[in-house]
């Protein structure tokens, strides 16, 4: 070893190898703990979106994933990266300078968009069946 170092001064990892390197059985318990809270409410989510629990919520998740498949398809994904750190320092600033204007454009949005979801709730009676049958009960 010394013929490589050229010098006596020993190991130079002799520090590093001192220090232990196991985990105490608690502070791993505590992070499966951790971990465990924040999986089970987004497998929970992950499930009623595959297997159609809410339907609107289905067809929206559809749909932003069909929208992304093209999305990268087009971009690369530095690229959208690069959009995204942008718009992160950008939007708020628009958004203070122009606070009434898309306030008021949002409002709009948000009434059209609950019109439409009361359309198709309207339409496709799935929730319907089971609030039936429970008042029924």
């Amino acid at each position: 070893m010394q013929a490589v170092q050229k010098s006596g001064d020993g190991h130079p990892f002799k520090e590093c190898l001192s220090k232990p390197m196991t985990t105490p059985g608690e502070r791993a318990e505590k992070a499966a703990m951790m971990l465990v809270e924040h999986v089970n409410p987004i497998a929970t989510r992950v499930r009623s979106l595959f297997l159609v629990e809410h339907l609107v919520d289905t067809v929206k998740f559809g749909v932003v994933l069909w929208v992304m498949t093209y999305l990268f398809y087009w971009f690369n994904g530095y690229v959208l990266l690069l959009i995204h750190w942008v718009l992160l320092f950008s939007v708020p600033k628009i958004y203070e300078t122009h606070k009434a204007k898309i306030d008021c454009c949002l409002e709009k949005a948000n009434v059209k968009a609950k019109e439409v979801v009361a359309q198709v709730r309207e339409k496709i009676p799935i929730g319907k069946k089971t609030a039936e049958a429970k008042k029924q009960k």
